[in-house]
């Protein structure tokens, strides 16, 4: 009997080697999924607010530019590829007699009514 127990007394350690060493994978692997989680939150956080600053800069530029619809037709329509393109112009600011003044084709009040417009250009 008290051979038998000294014949044993290392598998004890091998198991609690070989368990502590799935245990240590298991953790390892949940703390790399979690700062893989964290990492993609900060990078998706990141081009948000990249897009966001970009968005606002490119308003200011463009308001310093203080082009309007009429001189933005005006430069699309003199080149010979532009023949068949057709302007489309609208929004809140813009109003059907507004856009027959500046030269475009068509006028959509909304993005529903734009695309629709749109589509019938592109089919007529």
């Amino acid at each position: 009997m008290v051979m038998d127990l000294l014949d044993e007394r290392g598998n004890v350690m091998i198991e609690f080697a070989i368990c502590f060493l799935i245990f240590m994978l298991f953790v390892s692997g949940i703390t790399m999924t979690s700062f893989w989680g964290i990492g993609n939150a900060y990078i998706r956080e990141a081009a948000f607010e990249a897009a966001r600053s970009y968005a606002v800069y490119e308003d200011a530029e463009r308001a310093k530019e203080k082009r309007t619809y009429k001189e933005i037709v005006q430069a699309v329509r003199p080149t010979p590829a532009s023949k068949q393109t057709k302007i489309l112009v609208g929004g809140l600011a813009v109003t059907p007699r507004f856009s027959k003044s500046a030269g475009a084709d068509a006028y959509g009040a909304d993005a529903d009514m734009a695309v629709t417009k749109a589509l019938s250009l592109v089919h007529s």
